[in-house]
């Protein structure tokens, strides 16, 4: 139970800290605000799923999961598309990378099988530092 509670809790604390406000700063073609107006909307878009998500794992919901895991990598692969400010374009692209690397976990883990997802503990743990890491990277570029 811990193990699903804290995953979703990362993801969605990752995540969060990428869900934009008050950027500004400069460089480039496009400057960094002009990139996190961008990022936010995309992410803006993805709040909701976030939510769901939370329920999804607390039900052991693997597949829906990763659906909604797809889903996500989407919107950031669309935000990465659109952005041409390299700073936030890395740290939206490393944002992605983690979350299609959290999706690929569940790949073969029955739904509901704690067991299996417990035998993933290090790589999910890695993974999920990753995605706040990223989360953070981006955050602190766009409230600068």
């Amino acid at each position: 139970m811990r193990t699903k509670h804290t995953l979703s809790l990362a993801l969605i604390a990752g995540l969060g800290i990428a869900s934009l406000t008050g950027c500004s700063g400069g460089g480039g073609a496009q400057t960094v605000a002009e990139a996190c107006d961008t990022a936010e909307s995309v992410m803006s878009e993805v709040q909701s799923e976030m939510s769901s998500l939370n329920s999804e794992v607390a039900a052991g919901d693997f597949s829906s999961l990763v659906e909604g895991l797809d889903l996500l990598e989407g919107k950031l692969g669309e935000a990465v598309g659109k952005v041409t400010n390299e700073e936030v374009k890395s740290a939206l692209s490393k944002l992605e990378t983690s979350v299609a690397d959290f999706a690929a976990i569940f790949d073969g883990v029955e739904d509901g099988d704690l067991t299996a997802l417990a035998d993933k503990g290090d790589e999910l743990q890695t993974v999920v530092t990753d995605i706040q890491e990223a989360g953070t990277e981006l955050g602190t570029l766009c409230s600068a």
